[in-house]
């Protein structure tokens, strides 16, 4: 809903899981354990004019899981969307390499 209210139309959807990609797609209730949170997001992804889903390895997903990691220490909300933190240059930098 955030990518939604900044008036994005198209997006890409990455998830290392393909269980929840493939639940992500399907237009059934899914019986999965977490069904409930892919029932709430479906309005919201159907908003979209344009949208598609990816798989990636969790290999992949270093930057993803390091800034998982980051929140746990972040109080309130927070949103960045072109400068990147100082404190995480260093995790953004090492994909890179």
């Amino acid at each position: 809903s955030f990518v939604a209210e900044l008036g994005f139309s198209s997006i890409i959807i990455e998830e290392d899981s393909t269980v929840v990609i493939k639940a992500l797609k399907n237009k059934e209730e899914s019986l999965a354990t977490f069904g409930h949170l892919i029932f709430a997001a479906s309005p919201t992804i159907d908003a979209f004019c344009n949208i598609s889903f990816s798989h990636s390895r969790r290999q992949g997903s270093i930057i993803a899981h390091n800034l998982a990691r980051h929140t746990r220490h972040v109080s309130g909300y927070l949103v960045w969307m072109e400068d990147v933190p100082p404190q995480l240059q260093n995790l953004l930098q090492a994909d890179f390499s």
